[in-house]
């Protein structure tokens, strides 16, 4: 279907098509549906009798009303024939309300005939235009079949013409069909009967069809109504496209509502050739690139293009609105749009999309036929534009539109500001400047993402109105952002700070750092965000160009990049990163305020997680400038130990072996050399157990809390996030050393709830006979000041954790007290073995 060649087709009225072949509603085809009573037939009824009533009553000012294409198969006339068969695959549904259209202005017509005196019976246009309604048939139902063969009955005609000349004012057209003799009681079950029957109605209720000159100019020369017929054996493969026909055999989907209000827009707006341009490329071209999406089974489905397609307008109209509505009328909140589920792909009118703005203008077709027209591009010269759009197209029209995030909305928005923009520019589209183009947006998007930058829809289109800035400069944006101007929209506004300095070396000189910065952002886990490598190097907005072109500072820039290719490869190396956690430990306190706590990092595979995610993972602790004292600890920190490991080298190029080396010598250099007057007391316990690190202590954020004793508190093990108080850290350490040396040990750490000063036991031994509780003593502290560990044994054998744990208070006695946790370990492995 993809290879098909585009026709246009022949330009026909009804009477037209049905003076030239008699149509056949085949069985495939489903039921005529514009009379159903749900909103969506409703709508779509009442919006296309509207505009025919517009048309024939305004018929010598207007131009006509074109139904757009009408698909169909002609039989070849066979030998004896009159007129070919002709088999309509797709437009049945506004075929038949023409046929119902039709049939009532001649009845009309007859009427007013028959007042005047005429006898319409020996007329002989009832009788040759009966005959050429008798051309119209239904094959969906034996019912509907016959059905129609009445209706074009000029007998039955005659009849109807007469009751109008009679009939009450309250009476209607469909109670006196369903009176007569001739309506068979299973017609009242077929639904193409019922629906023929509520469209007589309305229309017969529209009153405009009494004017017998209404019907003269449906049948004359200038009909006020047409379409374009195209006969399938003209367009590629015929059997394909008459599958896709049918897979929208059946209601109206709420993509036919939503194109049929873009085509009937186009047609206000556009010029006639732009007109036909986009009607003929919605019904082929583009409309084939959705046929063709996810169908390596070679199968189609309505479920699957149709929906796509609708999910991509739906998201690209909400785009155009963030592009038009006024900036006075957003603001941080969903201004405009409360209660607005703007992911609800449902077909609702165009003017849905008009909050605060319209959106009904050429502009906005324009730019959807320059996004369509590029995705289902043949021209070989611009390949990586054309697969990017492509990817973004096939992304942002996902079947659950609930899923496409605000990050793949605003890709599709660059994608259509960049063609709008080089088009206005007069520029031709190209892989150089679109590379330029989508990177800055990928990175602005990414880092909007991560902080908080789509958090309302007033920050969205803020952001939509930031792309749109850029558009008319789509052909050189490095160019315009290096030189710094002001460009709000984004959140957080440092990162466009830093697209803007890089746009800056670029431009200043693309041989030394093009080359560079597209190394550092292609490390898969900082998306493109390495301010903070610049910033370590001295480069800002700032520098002159004898800085930006030091040889010793680009040196150390791609020194620095080796480095972070090996400690943030894809997929990450945990390990690796635990051991760079341990260095940095050696130095000085890196960890991050959240909330109440402080972290050591989030768990790398975490990194997108939601809040946690957002503050205390490394990209945000990286980023600069700095707004909080706790992002001061990595910043100062981490470039030391990359100097470290670099000094350590000795010139030798980075390895993951020899990093992985360096990184261990300095953890066992830190551990010997340890400054005992820091203040993170944990610090130490961290460099000397790695096994701490474990997420049973640590929980997946690798969070603690330091309690006003000094007490280190850790996550309970169920947790993934620290409340209350938890774990203590140095029983942590004395269980994971119990197990370790004395395997045969019953040991159960406990969760703390509640303050410890009464004593509250945390941690039980066991060995089957006797049992020890561990526990903080407030009354004696160790020799830096913290709640000394105090070990009490019972008074009675316990077989086992859980009985210990259920003694009173009283059974137990303290027998030790100790200040670290291998004296505790020393004193408890004794105590069991004796």
């Amino acid at each position: 279907m993809g290879d098909a060649q585009e026709y246009t087709g022949k330009t026909y009225s009804f009477w037209e098509l049905l003076d030239r072949h008699c149509i056949r509603i085949p069985e495939i085809q489903r039921d005529y549906v514009q009379g159903r009573d749900d909103l969506q037939a409703t709508l779509a009824r009442n919006e296309m009798l509207d505009d025919i009533r517009e048309h024939l009553e305004h018929r010598e000012t207007m131009p006509p009303m074109n139904l757009n294409f009408i698909y169909g198969e002609v039989d070849e006339r066979r030998d004896g024939e009159t007129d070919a068969n002709c088999y309509p695959l797709d437009g049945q549904q506004r075929l038949t309300t023409l046929y119902v259209l039709h049939w009532l202005a001649f009845v009309h017509y007859l009427g007013a005939k028959a007042a005047n005196g005429e006898d319409v019976k020996s007329s002989t246009a009832l009788n040759a235009h009966a005959k050429r309604f008798g051309k119209f048939s239904y094959m969906t139902r034996p019912t509907s079949t016959d059905f129609f063969d009445v209706l074009s009955d000029s007998e039955r005609i005659a009849e109807v013409v007469k009751w109008l000349s009679s009939r009450g004012a309250s009476e209607k057209l469909s109670d006196y069909l369903k009176n007569k003799n001739w309506f068979r009681p299973d017609f009242d079950f077929d639904p193409t009967i019922q629906s023929v029957l509520v469209v007589l109605d309305k229309l017969d209720g529209m009153r405009f069809l009494t004017d017998p000159k209404i019907w003269e100019s449906l049948i004359g020369e200038d009909c006020p109504i047409v379409f374009e017929w195209l006969d399938i054996r003209n367009v590629g493969n015929g059997d394909d496209l008459y599958i896709k026909m049918n897979a929208r055999g059946r209601q109206l989907s709420d993509f036919e509502n939503l194109k049929a209000e873009l085509e009937g827009l186009a047609q206000q707006v556009l010029d006639e050739d732009a007109y036909w341009s986009f009607v003929e490329k919605f019904d082929q071209r583009w409309l084939d690139y959705f046929w063709n999406l996810d169908t390596a089974d070679g199968t189609h489905g309505r479920e699957r293009y149709d929906v796509r397609f609708m999910n991509l307008l739906n998201w690209y109209l909400w785009n155009q609105w963030a592009v038009r509505i006024p900036e006075t009328s957003i603001t941080t909140s969903y201004t405009g749009a409360k209660g607005v589920d703007l992911s609800d792909t449902r077909y609702r009118e165009l003017a849905v999309y008009d909050m605060g703005c319209s959106i009904g203008d050429a502009d906005t077709l324009h730019r959807l036929a320059l996004l369509l027209d590029a995705i289902t591009e043949t021209d070989s010269q611009t390949p990586v534009l054309t697969k990017d759009v492509q990817q973004i197209v096939n992304e942002v029209s996902y079947i659950n539109a609930t899923k496409v995030t605000a990050d793949k909305r605003m890709m599709l928005e660059a994608a259509v500001a960049y063609l709008a923009g080089m088009k206005k520019t007069g520029c031709t589209p190209s892989d150089k400047s679109w590379r330029s183009w989508i990177r800055v947006f990928r990175h602005l998007s990414g880092a909007a993402t991560v902080w908080g930058g789509y958090d309302t829809l007033g920050l969205y289109a803020n952001a939509v109105k930031a792309v749109e800035q850029c558009a008319g400069h789509a052909d050189d944006l490095t160019a315009y952002l290096g030189d710094f101007h002001e460009v709000p929209g984004f959140n957080p506004t440092e990162q466009m700070r830093e697209e803007q300095l890089k746009a800056k070396l670029r431009t200043v000189d693309a041989r030394d750092w093009n080359v560079r910065l597209d190394r550092a952002e292609s490390i898969p886990y900082f998306e493109g965000k390495i301010g903070f490598l610049l910033d370590f190097v001295g480069i800002s907005s700032e520098s002159t160009s004898e800085e930006m072109h030091n040889q010793d500072t680009l040196e150390c820039f791609d020194n620095y990049v080796s480095l972070f290719e090996i400690l943030y490869p894809d997929p990450l190396n945990t390990e690796r990163l635990v051991e760079l956690r341990k260095a940095l430990l050696t130095k000085g306190d890196f960890s991050a305020r959240m909330k109440s706590v402080r972290s050591y990092l989030v768990r790398s595979y975490l990194v997108d997680s939601g809040e946690y995610a957002r503050n205390i993972g490394w990209r945000n602790l990286l980023r600069k400038p700095s707004h909080d004292d706790n992002h001061n600890g990595l910043l100062t920190w981490l470039p030391m130990v990359l100097d470290d490991v670099l000094n350590r080298l000795g010139g030798e190029p980075p390895t993951p072996g020899n990093v992985d080396q360096q990184l261990h010598d300095i953890v066992e250099e830190g551990r010997s050399h340890w400054d005992d007057t820091r203040t993170d007391v944990q610090g130490k316990l961290l460099v000397e157990h790695p096994e701490l690190w474990d997420r049973k202590y640590f929980g997946e954020f690798w969070q603690y809390r330091l309690n006003y004793d000094g007490i280190c508190y850790l996550p309970n093990r169920r947790n993934r996030v620290l409340s209350g108080l938890n774990y203590d850290l140095d029983m942590c350490l004395i269980e994971r050393m119990l197990k370790e040396n004395a395997p045969s040990l019953d040991v159960d750490l406990l969760r703390i709830k509640g303050t410890v000063e009464g004593g509250v036991k945390m941690l039980f031994v066991c060995n089957g006979r006797k049992a020890i509780a561990v526990a903080r003593s407030y009354e004696t502290r160790s020799s830096d000041g913290r709640p000394a560990i105090v070990i009490y044994t019972s008074e009675q054998p316990v077989a086992s954790v859980d009985a210990a744990k259920e003694l009173d208070d009283g059974l137990w006695t303290a027998v030790n007290v100790c200040d670290d946790t291998d004296g505790a370990v020393g004193i408890i492995t004794m105590m069991m073995a004796q």
